[in-house]
């Protein structure tokens, strides 16, 4: 869920934003089927996925949740960790947020997975209301 910091990540190691976006729709380790630029950046995302889910610090913050709600605390967790790269990002990029935003949007607009209905569904909340843009 935490799509900004996955984008943001893709800017800074010169990969797909798109393919850093794609790490939470596709499944599966075969992605040759995917242009390669689309399978570097998911097989990044997943590997960043594992750093951070097994960083201590994340581990323990996840303790503070509530039982009955803790297995939503990754995605709580996700959300508030975007939020916070939103409130300082130009102390961690060069580029503006629009920029990097409307080059991902236009990405996301030549792309699609006709049998994932997850994704299709996220794309066009993103597309249509711009929520990348509103955090």
């Amino acid at each position: 869920m935490n799509y900004i910091a996955h984008i943001h990540i893709g800017i800074h190691t010169q990969t797909s934003l798109l393919g850093n976006f794609l790490g939470d729709f596709i499944k599966g380790s075969q992605l040759q089927h995917l242009p390669f630029e689309i399978e570097q950046g998911i097989r990044l995302h997943r590997s960043i996925d594992v750093f951070t889910d097994s960083h201590p610090l994340v581990i323990e913050l996840r303790r503070y949740f509530p039982r009955d709600i803790r297995r939503m605390a990754g995605v709580i967790i996700d959300i508030y960790f975007d939020y916070l790269l939103m409130q300082t990002w130009k102390r961690y990029s060069g580029t503006h947020f629009n920029t990097v935003f409307a080059d991902f949007y236009q990405q996301l607009e030549q792309f699609s997975l006709p049998d994932n209905t997850h994704f299709q569904k996220v794309a066009e909340g993103i597309k249509k209301h711009q929520w990348l843009n509103e955090y």
